[in-house]
Formats: structure tokens, sequence, C-alpha cells
């Protein structure tokens, strides 16, 4: 069991926040779960391939967002972040 604090997770979270208002495909992939499962902002399901592709295509391009995060819970050594 890795012993993850809120504050890793908290600098994760900045990497990638980061990394996706720079469109910076290659970070992204290396910050990204394999087995990742995200929800866009249009309620579909979408997977670490499917985020990167929209990312390279620039379906996707983040001008201006804020970071923040309501609540952060650890599971042995899995997070759950939730942002409002």
């Amino acid at each position: 069991m890795n012993n993850i604090t809120k504050d890793d997770v908290v600098e994760a979270e900045n990497k990638l926040f980061l990394a996706r208002l720079a469109n910076h495909v290659d970070l992204l992939d290396q910050l990204l779960d394999d087995n990742l499962t995200a929800v866009a902002p249009t309620g579909e399901l979408l997977t670490k391939e499917m985020d990167l592709n929209s990312h390279k295509s620039k379906t996707i391009v983040i001008e201006d967002a804020f970071r923040e995060i309501d609540q952060i819970s650890l599971f042995g050594d899995a997070t759950l972040s939730i942002a409002p």
C-alpha cells in the first residue's frame, strides 16, 4: 500500500491541470492511468485513448479554467478527487 497523502493528490491534480491547459499530449500520456475512465462535461465516458486523441486532434481546447477540489478520498493506492 502506498502512503499517498492529500497533498500528493493536489500536486498531481495541479500537474494534470497544467498539462491539459497547455494541451501537452506527451505529458498527459505519462500522467493519465492506462485504465482511465473520465466523465466529459457532456456526460460521455472517456478512456485514456479517447482523451489523448481529443487533445491531439484539438477537439478539446481549454482556453481558460479554474481548478478547485471539493473533496479528496483516499482508498489504499487509489484516490478520488471531486471538483465542483
